[in-house]
């Protein structure tokens, strides 16, 4: 019989490398580099290779991607810079 965790599927794990800007203020209230550190946490630990199908996705995403899932006028500020911080 076929163990149980062999027959779980691979989690899909969604990273790429430049989803941690570096180098960033370190006074900003958003960490940048927990995606990086988490992924080679996951690396390190053998659970990416033994357990996630790691997909990279192209980067920058099209405007169309962005506003399946932003409203049209976070997506034109993102866009033209002129998004306030405090919704960022």
């Amino acid at each position: 019989s076929v163990p149980a965790c062999a027959q779980m599927k691979r989690l899909p794990l969604v990273y790429h490398r430049l989803y941690s800007v570096e180098p960033w203020d370190a006074s900003h209230r958003f960490v940048m580099k927990k995606y990086r550190l988490l992924f080679e946490h996951l690396e390190r630990t053998g659970l990416v290779r033994d357990r996630c199908a790691v997909h990279a996705p192209a980067l920058p995403p099209t405007q169309a991607w962005l506003h399946r899932v932003h409203c049209p006028q976070y997506v034109a500020q993102y866009c033209d810079g002129t998004l306030a911080p405090a919704k960022i």
